[in-house]
């Protein structure tokens, strides 16, 4: 194998890991948060009004309570797959959109989220888990995703590799000694794992659907503070 093939092979094993091992560890995470809080499940941890409450603000940018937050990550496609509308007018009898008109999706559960939205949800909601881990593997997963070439060496690829390990078994071992075990176990899998091409053409797909998502993201934030000044 060619040196560039090598560091085709290490660029797709880390974004395999980022974004298809991640998000395993982070839904069970979410739901082991549910389990041993009260919530029983994600439609009752979605539906607390201040849960809700943050996430509108992350998705809307204003509602009823008259705060305006200029931050808006999560965009309409991802609340859609956490809430659905039940009021089809504001409650309060105001203009405009306020969280009160809308429920969790009856049902709904962490297998609809990947790994951006599962860092959202855990960073905004799910309060008392470390947000330093959350981070290292948002910031990973976005320097992996815009990399100006799809390769990594041999350096690059420990250092980022090892980041996100780290974090992603201290997310799962503050959970549960099984998603621990669980957790481990995959990373190695993913780490021994030859790419071969059918791999590299699918993650291919995988990255551009994840810049599409982002690009689309920046637009509508610039088009909101735009709208702001």
């Amino acid at each position: 194998m060619s040196v560039s093939q090598l560091n085709e092979a290490r660029y797709g094993r880390a974004c395999f890991l980022v974004l298809n091992t991640c998000p395993v560890t982070l839904r069970r995470v979410i739901d082991h948060y549910c389990s041993t809080t009260g919530f029983n499940d994600l439609e009752g941890l979605l539906n607390h009004v201040r849960n809700k409450h943050d996430l509108f603000h992350l998705s809307f940018g204003q509602c009823c309570c008259g705060h305006t937050s200029r931050n808006k990550p999560l965009r309409k496609q991802q609340w859609e797959l956490l809430y659905r509308k039940t009021y089809s007018s504001n409650p309060h009898g105001q203009q405009g959109q306020c969280y009160c008109m809308y429920s969790a999706i009856p049902g709904v559960t962490s297998d609809v989220m990947d790994v951006t939205l599962c860092c959202l949800v855990i960073r905004n909601i799910c309060r008392g888990i470390n947000n330093a881990d959350i981070d290292a593997i948002s910031s990973v997963r976005n320097q992996l995703i815009h990399a100006s070439s799809a390769t990594l060496e041999d350096t690059a690829y420990n250092y980022l590799w090892k980041k996100v390990e780290t974090a992603v078994i201290s997310l799962a071992k503050k959970a549960d000694s099984v998603i621990e075990m669980d957790t481990k176990r995959a990373v190695q899998e993913m780490k021994d794992r030859i790419m071969n091409p059918v791999d590299l053409c699918s993650l291919k797909d995988l990255i551009s659907d994840q810049k599409c998502m982002d690009e689309l993201r920046q637009v509508l934030a610039t088009m909101f503070l735009n709208y702001l000044c």
